[in-house]
């Protein structure tokens, strides 16, 4: 089987890292993976970690139909018809792209990718939309031209979420062709438990507003009052700007003595294996690949009561919290659980995560996927 792939960044994000993942095991099951991506340069850290699984990959500037979400109704009314314009002649150099490597299937790897959709109606190759992202809950940003739009367009694809909460915003419960998979976060020979935890809690994800760190900050910065032998652990890039401040919060509330930025880090499972638990404090996650990446590596995890991270704790048994008092309130219960409530909590849903959220889990439900949707395309075609 023949997958071109249309990504709308080779930035090592939560999504073109899902992208590997998948491109990995479709790759070891056989098939021949391609992409495009509009990147003006491909990023390096990103091909050094895909190469190895695709037979090509093809930079096309194709526009991403989102925007910030302001009340702009012209301004931004301009820019769209423009970026459709533009799009157009983007198509035709994608269609030259399907008529040399002639692929069976075309899977857009995110819900701001639109021309994929089109790409399929010129070429009657069949589209496979892959939702990630709620756009407007977890980016604050807004669908173009609209999100009623979006949907009616969706109610006719072959769509993919990554949770059940995405299937039900974007009203795909009833479309025979909608498919939730959750993302494949590690192999199951990656995944792993240390019994031998460290006194620190952990965030892992980009440092900006929606991801919640102020809020963390400060829940730890009345937790350490009680515990003071802990630490908080900040793996993750950011705006200059927004560190800097969340810095001078930690320095006004006392706590920064106790607070490690750590930056961009590559690989997060040593510190997953090694923390007392992570700590998602988005406002709105579409999966929450941390969530289930730190259960693969018997990490528990505190999250927040929404979306994407509320449905993986109620599976893996997970602590939640909604409000600043609840999350200082779990700090505490899970440092206060006996060492046998602990590893029982670590290995249930470490069994869970194994079984739902492995790369060979997704790839094996992302090729029953296709071979159903090829399966019906030649029906319809008879």
């Amino acid at each position: 089987m023949k997958v071109l792939f249309l990504l709308h960044t080779t930035k090592l994000d939560g999504s073109s890292i899902s992208f590997i993942n998948l491109a990995k095991g479709l790759s070891q099951a056989g098939n021949q993976i391609y992409f495009a991506y509009p990147d003006e340069v491909i990023d390096q850290s990103f091909l050094a970690r895909v190469r190895p699984y695709v037979y090509g990959y093809y930079p096309v500037s194709y526009n991403l139909f989102w925007k910030k979400n302001d009340n702009k109704y012209v301004k931004a009314f301009i820019k769209y018809s423009l970026k459709q314009i533009k799009d157009f002649y983007f198509l035709l150099e994608l269609k030259k792209i399907v008529e040399q490597i002639k692929p069976d299937l075309i899977h857009s790897n995110s819900g701001v990718i639109h021309i994929g959709y089109y790409l399929s109606q010129i070429t009657h190759i069949p589209h496979v939309w892959h939702i990630r992202e709620y756009v407007v809950k977890d980016f604050g940003w807004k669908i173009e031209p609209s999100y009623s739009s979006f949907v009616k367009k969706l109610d006719k694809s072959n769509v993919i979420t990554i949770s059940d909460d995405l299937l039900i915003y974007f009203k795909q419960k009833n479309n025979s062709k909608a498919k939730r998979i959750y993302n494949g976060c590690l192999s199951k020979k990656e995944a792993k438990i240390n019994n031998q935890k460290r006194n620190f809690f952990l965030i892992c994800s980009r440092v900006s507003k929606e991801k919640g760190h102020e809020e963390v900050i400060r829940a730890f910065s009345e937790f350490i009052i009680s515990s003071p032998g802990y630490r908080l652990l900040i793996a993750g890039a950011g705006e200059e700007n927004y560190i800097n401040y969340l810095k001078d919060l930690a320095k006004s509330l006392g706590c920064y003595h106790a607070i490690d930025f750590l930056g961009f880090i590559a690989d997060v499972k040593p510190l997953m294996l090694n923390a007392k638990a992570l700590i998602v404090g988005s406002i709105f996650e579409g999966f929450g690949r941390m969530t289930a990446e730190a259960y693969m590596c018997g990490c528990p995890v505190i999250g927040r009561n929404t979306g994407g991270t509320k449905e993986i704790l109620e599976k893996t048994g997970g602590l939640v919290f909604s409000n600043y008092d609840q999350l200082v309130q779990t700090m505490r219960f899970i440092v206060e659980m006996s060492d046998i409530e602990y590893e029982e909590m670590i290995q249930n849903g470490y069994k869970v995560a194994v079984e739902k959220f492995s790369i060979e889990t997704n790839t094996a439900n992302v090729i029953s996927y296709y071979k159903r949707i090829l399966d019906n395309s030649k029906n319809e075609n008879q």
